[in-house]
């Protein structure tokens, strides 16, 4: 009997590519805690603020290591609206970190109105509590027939288990083979049906 007709076990690879800007806006309703998002070197960060009145000045964000060095740093020019906002910039570091090694930094932020010496705004957060992080959840079956119809369902959420809206792409391998390449819904999810590749 040939061996395509029994069950086997393979493994599934997925490989999710979600834009930074998904990253950054996918918390359902509005900002109200920092969050952040990185990809190739560069930190996404996405600070709420209450400004105490209307007007331009300066942000500065910094991240930090350890030992309070700066390893990037960006300073723009923004103009405020009095009360709630949420700044969103990228910092990009001088050298690229594994994530492992980024949560044990800092971000700082600060901002100062124009002319005005005092800082207005200022903050400092741990990045490992504010750092967004895909997860995939693959549901459907373990054991596949070689040449048979499949289906899974793939669902994508942060670290938090709130979900990640937005465009993003799927792959799926099976047994070393491309069975499926499309994109996510609006949800972060989507339904895959492939047929199982033969060995």
């Amino acid at each position: 009997m040939s061996s395509s007709r029994f069950a086997y076990t393979v493994v599934l690879v997925v490989v999710l590519g979600v834009a930074s800007t998904v990253l950054l806006e996918s918390q359902a309703g509005p900002v109200t805690s920092p969050s952040a998002a990185y990809m190739r070197g560069t930190l996404h960060a996405s600070i709420p603020y209450r400004a105490p009145h209307a007007g331009n000045g300066q942000i500065t964000l910094e991240v930090l290591d350890p030992e309070d060095h700066v390893v990037g740093r960006v300073r723009r020019e923004v103009s405020v609206a009095d009360g709630k906002g949420v700044w969103q910039q990228q910092v990009v570091l001088e050298k690229p970190l594994s994530t492992d090694d980024l949560v044990w930094h800092r971000i700082r932020y600060r901002f100062n109105y124009a002319g005005e010496e005092a800082k207005a705004l200022e903050g400092t957060e741990s990045i490992s509590e504010i750092l967004r992080t895909p997860v995939l959840h693959i549901i459907g079956q373990q054991a596949l027939l070689a040449g048979a119809p499949a289906a899974v369902r793939v669902v994508v959420s942060d670290s938090k288990n709130e979900p990640i809206t937005g465009s993003g792409t799927l792959r799926i391998d099976v047994a070393g083979q491309n069975v499926y390449s499309g994109k996510l819904n609006a949800r972060g999810t989507s339904g895959v049906q492939f047929r199982v590749p033969r060995l």
